[in-house]
C-alpha cells in the first residue's frame, strides 16, 4: 500500500494533519535540526524516497536553524546523503548539503541503509546508523563509494553514543556493537559479551572558527563591543566566531576623545556589522578632543560698564571647530 500518513508521529507531538514533520530542539547549547527526507509522493510501493521538492521546501527553514550562535548543530534525517554504493550525493538532498557546508554544522546523521558508515566530507563528520534492525546491506571490497568514506560495517547491530564537550569545542561518537549475524537477513543474532567499541572519532563541534581582531589607534581613548557579545577592547581584542556569523561593533570614546571612524573591513562612523566568511581585522581611531582656554578668567567692571576683549586657545589634534560663546552672567562680578 501507500506511505503511512505518520499519523503515530503527528498524535504524539501534536502536530495537525498538514503540518510540517521537520523541528528542531537546543540541548547542552547544541543545536539539533531533525529534517523530514521520505516523500510519499515519491514513493515505492510504501517506501517513500527523497525528492527535490520535499528538500527544497525545507531550506528556507534549515537555513533560519543553522544561523545559530550554538556551541554546536547536529543535523539528523532518515535518507543519507552519502551512501556506500555510489560515488556522489543523493542529488535530491543537494540542498541541505549545500548549507551543511556554507554554515558548518558539527555533524549529520542519517539511516535508512542498514550497516554503519562514516564519511569525514570536508572536516564535517556523516554518520550513516541504520544497523539496528532490518536486512543488512552489504559492504564489499570493490564497490563504489565516495571518496569522503572512511570506515563501514555491516551484519553488525549497534548504536552511536556522541559525547559532547562545548568548552573544549569537540564531540566524540563511539560507534557500539552489541551483537552480530552470519547474513544480510538472519533473524537470530549472537550477542557480544561485553559490547565491542567498534569506531571510536573526536570531532570539533564548529569545524573551523573565524577570528576577529579589533585594534584602536590615534592620540584619544575609547572602547569597543561586540553583538553577540565576545568582544570588550580594551581587555578582549580578539575573538573566534562561528563561520556566517554576523557580528556588530560599536565604538565608544571616553570623555576627552573623539571616534573618528573605522578601518579594515569596516568605514564611516556608524555601527560596524561584518560577516564572518574567513578571519576579519577591523580598526577603531579615537582622538583627543579639542580643549578651550579662555582668557581674562574673569572681569570687574565699574558701575559705568565698559568692554572687555576676551581671547580664547583651542588645543586639539587638527582643526578645532570654533567655540559657541555662551552669555554667562557668573562669569563678570560687577
Amino acid at each position: 500500500g501507500p506511505p503511512t500518513a505518520a499519523d503515530e508521529y503527528r498524535w504524539a507531538f501534536d502536530v495537525p494533519p498538514q503540518g510540517s514533520l521537520n523541528h528542531s530542539f537546543d540541548c547542552s547549547n547544541i543545536r539539533f535540526v531533525v529534517l523530514n527526507s521520505p516523500d510519499p509522493n515519491n514513493a515505492n510501493g510504501d517506501d517513500p524516497h527523497t525528492s527535490l521538492a520535499l528538500a527544497e521546501s525545507q531550506a528556507p527553514w534549515l537555513e533560519d536553524q543553522l544561523n545559530n550562535t550554538m556551541a554546536g548543530t547536529f543535523t539528523i534525517h532518515h535518507h543519507p546523503i552519502w551512501d556506500y554504493g555510489r560515488t556522489t550525493i543523493d542529488p535530491h538532498l543537494r540542498p541541505w548539503e549545500t548549507l551543511y557546508h556554507l554554515y558548518g554544522v558539527s555533524a549529520n546523521f542519517a539511516g535508512h541503509t542498514h550497516n554503519y558508515q562514516r564519511y569525514d566530507v570536508r572536516g564535517i563528520p556523516y554518520f550513516v546508523v541504520g544497523n539496528a534492525g532490518g536486512k543488512f546491506a552489504d559492504i564489499m571490497a570493490g564497490y563504489p563509494h565516495a571518496y569522503w568514506y572512511e570506515y563501514g560495517e555491516t551484519r553488525q547491530l549497534g548504536y552511536l553514543k556522541v559525547t559532547v564537550d562545548p568548552e573544549n569545542n569537540r564531540a566524540t561518537a563511539e560507534e557500539i556493537f552489541v551483537a552480530s549475524v552470519n547474513s544480510d537477513d538472519t533473524e537470530t543474532p549472537t550477542a557480544h559479551n561485553p559490547p565491542i567499541v567498534a569506531d571510536t572519532v573526536t570531532f570539533p563541534l564548529v569545524p573551523k572558527l573565524r577570528t576577529l581582531t579589533v585594534t584602536r589607534s590615534g592620540l584619544g581613548s575609547g572602547t569597543i563591543v561586540s553583538s553577540p557579545a565576545a568582544i570588550d577592547c580594551g581587555r578582549t581584542c580578539v575573538a573566534r566566531f562561528k563561520k556566517i556569523a554576523t557580528v556588530t561593533l560599536t565604538a565608544t570614546p571616553e570623555k576627552d576623545s573623539l571616534f573618528k571612524g573605522w578601518t579594515g573591513s569596516c568605514r564611516g562612523q556608524e555601527q560596524c556589522s561584518v560577516v564572518m566568511n574567513g578571519d576579519v581585522a577591523v580598526g577603531a581611531i579615537f582622538e583627543k578632543g579639542c580643549t578651550y582656554t579662555m582668557r581674562p578668567k574673569s572681569k570687574t567692571l565699574t558701575y559705568r560698564g565698559g568692554e572687555v576683549a576676551i581671547g580664547v586657545t583651542a588645543q586639539g589634534p587638527g582643526l578645532c571647530p570654533a567655540p559657541d560663546v555662551v552669555n554667562h552672567a557668573g562669569w563678570i562680578t560687577p
